[in-house]
């Protein structure tokens, strides 16, 4: 800033400036000038200075309450410091007792084995030897006892228990695991005595057989493994080896199993081993498990409704049940049986042969006995006679009639009877079935998709081609399963009450389609009046706004039948139950449990 601005004339008086103001105007108009400059000039320092001192205050409160929080942190961290300090102290004090301690107990097994030693070594009397006073004493050991045995080194009495060595591998893709889990727990816990990675490796490689152990063998030079460690070598065998679907695997093997005759405990151990093997989610383990139980417990579940549906209380409550019907089993006594069961001839009869003539039997049955009926009823298989005609001379294959039955066709609505097919449009692929579009509002559907298997055909369950399926709709994905039923005429079924737990929004149908059964009864749920649709994935095959009727089903909450797998064509094999899609909708593949 400049200085301040000096007047031209400092007058006396207001007349001495007016005079010296009207002869020196130009001065005292400079001199006005340069003092309203000053002035502004002024006013701006002020201005700053004072925003300088607001600030400086502003900094300084802040450094204020810095300064305070670093002292709360310095008496927090001294606290801290101090608590570590007791606590360490502590701990260093407890090991030192503990150290006392185990030196303790060492001089006492030290002396208790010199004891040991002492008692353990033979005494020959021999003659008294007078020590000298000066000399060291030395024990002499008799004539015939044995050498001094010397303690075992430190070394070797720490050495871990050494575990069994575990079986060769000899490539059996289903031992791989074994061999692995048994591998590395053989080198954690005798991990002293495989110190060196060379050694753990000279030992996994000796272990090997055959084909596993030409795969390590590139890597051998000279009898020494050039990889790492051993677990380079447990990664080769997995490669080689290992199961690349261990998981699908693992999930066909549990949509397969069934408790039969075997007892809860132990059936269940093998579907809790496969469910984590096939990284089910314990969502769905109730109803697969409850779908696996045998015929006795679901017949005890539908009367003891389980208080809970997860799947850990549920599997308790069904073990209660085994529990209570096997308590049941052994102490009712047996009930006596009034009637013969029927035997099958162990000895077939041959065409050539003519069985012995059946003599009547004798009538001194009980008349209201119904099971004698059943029991001396044979039929034509049972006495050897030809299904068409009835001689014993042949049988049916080399019947000479002819055979007048009418041959049998399957009419899938919307298509020409079976085994004629045409192609599909478009159209009806990406919609709904011709059996919604067509005048006749008839289709049919086994009895095993709405009515579910009899108590006879129970172990016909296995034989079932089930498919994981994935439904989805408005960013809503359901994982779920499909039954493959060649016996439906219609695309795809979805079960009604599934549908509604779910949330899907069920469209009415213009006109109601009529539900047989094969036998030609109506169904149970009556007519079809809704359908839903979907997107739906089966693996990497996928359907977009596919149409779902709408009824009751059995134990699957969606059906495919005859006409979508028509379209799709895929390749079925009846072994394994692998499903190939390889049509040129398709080329993809999914698996059957």
């Amino acid at each position: 800033m400049s200085a301040a601005p000096r007047p031209p004339f400092l007058p006396g008086s207001l007349e001495e400036f007016t005079d010296h103001a009207a002869t020196h105007h130009s001065e005292w108009f400079q001199y006005c000038r340069l003092a309203y400059e000053y002035i502004e000039e002024a006013e701006a320092a002020i201005a700053e200075a004072r925003g300088q001192a607001d600030q400086t205050s502003l900094k300084l409160q802040a450094s204020e309450m810095e300064v305070s929080r670093l002292k709360e942190e310095l008496s927090a961290l001294h606290l801290k410091q101090e608590k570590t300090q007791a606590r360490n102290q502590g701990i260093i004090e407890y090991q030192k007792e503990q150290l006392q301690e185990s030196q303790q107990k060492y001089l006492e097994a030290l002396k208790e084995k010199d004891e040991a030693l002492r008692l353990a070594t033979p005494v020959v009397n021999t003659p008294a030897r007078t020590p000298e006073p000066t000399a060291e004493i030395h024990t002499v050991a008799p004539v015939g006892t044995p050498a001094s045995v010397d303690p075992p080194s430190t070394s070797s009495a720490r050495l871990s228990e050494r575990l069994p060595d575990p079986d060769r591998f000899e490539g059996d893709r289903k031992d791989l695991r074994r061999f692995i889990s048994q591998i590395h727990e053989k080198m954690n816990v005798n991990h002293d005595r495989y110190p060196t990675p060379q050694s753990r490796m000279t030992y996994v490689t000796n272990r090997l057989r055959g084909a596993p152990y030409a795969q390590v063998l590139p890597y051998i030079k000279k009898g020494i493994c050039q990889l790492k460690d051993y677990e380079e070598i447990l990664k080769i065998l997995d490669r080689a080896f290992g199961d690349p679907n261990r998981v699908n695997n693992a999930r066909n093997e549990l949509f397969r199993l069934r408790q039969a005759n075997k007892e809860f405990g132990m059936f269940f151990a093998e579907f809790q081993r496969l469910a984590l093997e096939g990284e089910m989610s314990e969502d769905v383990l109730p109803t697969l498990l409850e779908q696996a139980i045998n015929r006795e417990l679901r017949g005890m579940l539908m009367h003891n409704e389980p208080p809970n549906r997860e799947y850990h209380q549920f599997a308790n409550f069904l073990q209660d049940l085994e529990n209570r019907r096997r308590h049941y089993e052994n102490n009712s006594p047996p009930a006596a049986r009034t009637y013969a069961s029927a035997t099958k001839p162990t000895n077939p009869v041959r065409p050539t042969e003519l069985p012995a003539t059946l003599q009547p039997a004798e009538n001194n049955t009980d008349v209201m006995d119904l099971s004698s009926a059943h029991r001396h009823t044979t039929s034509r298989r049972d006495r050897g006679e030809c299904f068409r005609c009835g001689s014993k001379n042949h049988l049916v294959r080399n019947c000479p009639l002819p055979d007048n039955r009418p041959p049998r066709t399957y009419t899938c609505v919307g298509t020409i009877p079976f085994p004629i097919s045409r192609p599909v449009s478009k159209r009806s692929e990406s919609g709904l079935s011709r059996d919604q579009t067509m005048n006749e509002r008839t289709i049919r559907i086994s009895a095993a998709a709405t009515q579910g298997l009899t108590v006879e055909e129970e172990s016909y369950r296995s034989n079932l081609m089930i498919l994981p399926i994935t439904l989805s709709r408005h960013e809503k994905e359901l994982l779920s399963y499909a039954m493959l039923d060649t016996g439906a005429e219609g695309k795809r079924f979805i079960d009604k009450e599934w549908a509604q737990d779910q949330g899907l929004e069920l469209l009415p149908l213009k006109k109601p389609i009529r539900l047989e059964t094969f036998d030609g009864q109506e169904a149970e749920s009556g007519p079809i009046t809704h359908y839903a649709q979907m997107h739906m994935r089966i693996n990497d095959h996928q359907e977009r706004r596919a149409c779902f009727l709408v009824t009751q089903l059995a134990h699957y909450p969606v059906v495919l039948g005859l006409p979508w797998l028509k379209i799709h064509d895929p390749r079925i094999g009846f072994a394994e139950h692998p499903v190939l899609f390889d049509s040129s909708t398709a080329r993809n593949t999914a698996t059957c449990p």
